[in-house]
């Protein structure tokens, strides 16, 4: 892996949190709203005058799912 990526393509240890993934039941409920969260943030960034890409949109979504899943109880 080394010599296949440069040495600023990887994360430090202490930027990685892993945590155990919570059951394809309980992963189902919270990954579903993932375009419905994306919407979401759309439309309260015009509400808010800002401008955002779905790109944007889509990243904060992937956020906000990767923390609901990271506090699921288990």
């Amino acid at each position: 892996m080394c010599l296949a990526f440069d040495k600023n393509e990887f994360y430090l240890l202490s930027d990685i949190s892993l945590g155990v993934m919570p059951s394809h039941e309980q992963q189902l409920p919270i990954l579903i709203t993932f375009q419905t969260r994306v919407t979401q943030q759309i439309v309260l960034a015009a509400q808010e005058n800002r401008t955002m890409t779905r790109v944007q949109a889509e990243k904060i979504a992937w956020q906000q799912l990767e923390e609901d899943l990271f506090h699921c109880p288990k």
